[in-house]
């Protein structure tokens, strides 16, 4: 019997059979012949032919037989000489040599495979005799016990090898349901769910399987062989260890073994780690079931730690669940307490009682809170400052801190605290710490100020006293605590400090009162003060009121003198026409002597820089010339002084501000005249220098008193005058601008006054045509174009010194030493009032 795959089939150089020249016979053959194994016919067996289809001598020869297995007989017939085993050999792979007559090759060799069928001829084996195995009590369902695979030389992937395991028989026989069962595919032998609870080593402590394997699969049919199992039951030794305490900090030495675990069976590997994949360090296990602690612990760090022990076979499988060991570390007292917080601050008011509770003190340990390790107590060690008799504070064991006494007994402000804090109850050894306390004494104001006299002066003042000058000091006291509000003692006026003319000043640090002058005190007006000043508390009495200790009065007596003038306003200010002529009278300043009102008053001016003005013994102001168009506008300002005429020390000056007044109409030619709207500027240079220096010079400019430029083209020119003329020269640069220079090399140093005549280009008439007057300060200078020597006086200008004459060589010399001391500050100070530059214009004179 046999089967033949890829027959006859004729396209020869698709099917690779055989390759032969073109036009050389084509053969038939199959490619792969399968044969069943176990023939038990006839001899030789055919088992497939190999035809030429052509006339003519083939040979065809196998290149191996297998020792005669194989042969091939005319007319192309393949045989075999005996049956085949596919248990022996499965696979004969065979080459057909093809010849001609000749013995030439006339194609490749051909190749043909016989495959040997499978046939049931087999029965499963196990590869032992019997079997013996071990389980615990108490296994769970399901445990693997012992595995009994068996075997099967048949072709496995046809049911002849497809095998099927059964329990047969057990003994003792199970009342109920049997104590074991088996994987039908594996041959795993496991408790059943019945043996996981009724195997017991004490009733049964051995069972006697027979497990049946059979081929076929699960056909009825088939080989079958059986084996005996015997399984023993033991005692679980698979336990959870009992729990392990361990000291924190132990000695050692490591690694330490803290307890043991064992598998019931011998060949098991040990794992152990912590829960959720930890790792089990700080301990360790060993293939004997050891574990190991492999470093000191900290209580304080982790007070407990639980372990799985795992039991697994070769291949890492779990034989059983893990098992847990409890692992605490017991705490020993290697942590001292600690404040929290460090330090505190308590306020006990001056009047609080005896028992009266401050702060109840916090620490911590970080030792277990269940022993005698965190058990706390408090202990006062030092009070500062120290107190005579019986302590001022107590701390209870818990840590309050209570007053033992009465506060107001005490005169400290702040009293500091040193408390220790120690475990294991304070007895002796225990650890300790220090918590500091300060104690703010609140101080109440219980004590009113006193004046340790009632009655204070007379005090005599000169009238003429300065500001802020002290007059007397007030020294009430105060019993409460210094440096508190309720000692700090304000002074108060009741009465007497009429027009707040006194002030009182006090100062904390010694809590007294100076009395100090606020106002300027006047003979003439009030000679006597009777001050009544109260000693008072910043903050409400408590328990005391103020007595009539607390009043003090002080007497102050006025002392007369002799005062300066004194005019009836601070200044005086005066509008005049700008055409005023000489002689005229602007106004008459009225000062009188305080101390005597009737007595004559002398006056002068000082300031009248442009000789302008007058003053007689009246105080009437009047001119003594008149003033050009171009000071119209302007205002001029004088000081007026008058003096004692018993002490000419004693003296007054106030200023005089002069309008002048701007007409409405100026003469000459109106619109096509210059009229008198016009005046000179300096645009650069203060002052000129004696002797000239290269390229000095001033900038002047013409405007309209508006500020404007005048509509006429004009012409600057020095006047007639012949001095004028000869020191100075004009450069006119532009129609309004020009050059201001000496015209010798050294022109005396003073203040002059040059004049200017501004005309309308072309012939002019004298409508036409204006003269103005430029102050020109020439001095000697220093470095930087600063005068350093005092200016002359103007030429013509009346003199403090001819006023002088008048009145006396003596007065003379002062006025004159006052007269030069203005002119200086006023050349040095060039852009103060005093200084010429800043004065008005006026017209020259000719």
């Amino acid at each position: 019997m046999f089967s033949i795959r890829s027959m006859h089939i004729s396209h020869c150089p698709q099917v690779l059979l055989l390759v032969l020249v073109a036009g050389g016979p084509c053969l038939h053959a199959a490619r792969e012949v399968l044969v069943s194994e176990n023939y038990v016919g006839t001899f030789p067996y055919y088992l497939t032919r190999i035809g030429t289809g052509v006339a003519g001598t083939v040979r065809l020869d196998l290149v191996r037989d297998y020792d005669g297995l194989f042969g091939i007989e005319a007319p192309g017939l393949l045989f075999a000489t005996m049956s085949f085993d596919r248990e022996t050999q499965d696979l004969y792979e065979l080459k057909v040599n093809v010849t001609d007559a000749m013995g030439e090759e006339l194609a490749p060799l051909i190749s043909i495979d016989i495959r040997i069928l499978d046939q049931n001829d087999n029965a499963p084996r196990f590869p032992r005799p019997s079997y013996s195995a071990s389980v615990h009590q108490g296994a769970k369902p399901g445990f693997s016990i012992v595995s009994v695979t068996a075997t099967d030389p048949d072709d496995p992937s046809l049911p002849n090898a497809d095998l099927r395991y059964t329990i047969f028989t057990q003994h003792p026989a199970p009342t109920a349901d049997p104590m074991f069962q088996i994987h039908r595919m594996s041959g795993v032998v496991s408790v059943s769910e019945e043996g996981a609870v009724s195997l017991d080593p004490s009733r049964v402590d051995e069972y006697q399987l027979a497990v049946e394997v059979k081929d076929m699969g699960d056909q009825k049919l088939g080989h079958f062989t059986r084996v005996n199992v015997t399984i023993r039951v033991t005692e679980n030794i698979w336990l959870p260890p009992p729990a392990v305490t361990v000291s924190e900090n132990h000695a050692g030495p490591y690694p330490m073994v803290i307890s043991k675990v064992q598998w019931n069976a011998d060949g098991a590997r040990y794992q152990l780690e912590r829960p959720h994949g930890q790792l089990a360090e700080p301990f360790s296990i060993g293939d004997d079931g050891n574990i190991y602690l492999i470093r000191p612990l900290d209580h304080e760090q982790q007070a407990e730690y639980l372990l799985l022990i795992s039991a697994v076979d070769k291949a890492g499988m779990l034989y059983d669940e893990p098992l847990e060991l409890t692992v605490t570390v017991s705490d020993v007292n290697d942590n001292a307490p600690a404040c929290f917080p460090h330090s505190y601050r308590a306020l006990l008011r001056e009047t609080a009682p005896e028992g009266t509770e401050l702060v109840t003190l916090g620490a911590v340990d970080a030792d277990d809170p269940s022993t005698e390790n965190a058990h706390l107590s408090f202990r006062l060690v030092r009070q500062t400052p120290l107190a005579p008799g019986d302590p001022v504070f107590t701390v209870t064991p818990s840590g309050l801190v209570t007053l033992a006494t009465a506060a107001h007994n005490r005169t400290a402000a702040r009293y500091s605290l040193n408390i220790t804090v120690t475990d294991r109850g304070g007895e002796e050894g225990g650890l300790w710490a220090e918590c500091l306390v300060t104690v703010e004494v609140e101080e109440v104001n219980d004590h009113a100020p006193a004046f340790p006299q009632q009655q204070y002066g007379p005090f005599t003042v000169p009238e003429d006293t300065g500001l802020a000058s002290p007059i007397a000091t007030l020294n009430a006291s105060d019993a409460d605590r210094p440096g508190t509000d309720s000692w700090f003692i304000t002074y108060t006026f009741l009465s007497g400090n009429h027009n707040h003319t006194f002030h009182i000043l006090h100062d904390r640090e010694s809590n007294t009162g100076r009395l100090v002058l606020n106002k300027t005190l006047d003979y003439e007006t009030e000679r006597e003060f009777t001050l009544i000043i109260a000693a008072r508390n910043e903050v409400e009495l408590v328990d005391s009121v103020y007595g009539p200790s607390g009043t003090a009065t002080v007497s102050v007596t006025v002392q007369d003198v002799n005062e300066p003038p004194v005019f009836t306003h601070r200044q005086y200010q005066v509008s005049v026409p700008r055409d005023i002529t000489p002689g005229s009278s602007l106004l008459t300043l009225s000062g009188y002597d305080p101390d005597t009102p009737h007595t004559p008053i002398r006056y002068h001016l000082e300031k009248d820089m442009l000789g302008w003005l007058s003053i007689d013994g009246s105080g009437t102001v009047s001119t003594v010339r008149g003033l050009g168009w171009e000071l119209a506008g302007t205002t001029y300002t004088v000081l007026v002084v008058a003096e004692d005429t018993e002490n000419t020390s004693l003296s007054v000056a106030v200023p005089l501000l002069i309008h002048l007044e701007t007409p409405t109409e100026g003469p000459g030619l109106g619109r096509e005249g210059l009229g008198s709207g016009l005046v000179l500027k300096k645009t650069s240079g203060g002052v000129l220098c004696t002797p000239r220096r290269e390229a000095q010079s001033l900038s002047i400019r013409v405007t309209t008193r508006e500020g404007t430029e005048p509509a006429a083209p004009l012409v600057l020119t020095l006047a007639s005058d012949a001095l004028i003329q000869r020191n100075w020269r004009l450069q006119q640069t532009n129609n309004t601008h020009a050059y201001l220079t000496f015209g010798f090399r050294w022109v005396t140093p003073r203040v002059h006054l040059v004049a200017i005549v501004v005309s309308v280009s072309g012939p002019a008439t004298a409508s036409q045509s204006q003269s103005l007057t430029l102050p020109v300060t020439v001095c000697t200078c220093g470095s930087g174009d600063y005068c350093r020597m005092e200016l002359e006086p103007v030429t013509g200008k009346p003199t403090i010194l001819s006023a002088v004459a008048i009145l006396g060589g003596a007065l003379g010399v002062a006025a004159l030493i006052l007269m030069v001391t203005f002119t200086h500050l006023s050349v040095r100070r060039r852009r103060e009032s005093v200084n010429p530059e800043a004065l008005p214009l006026q017209p020259a004179r000719y």
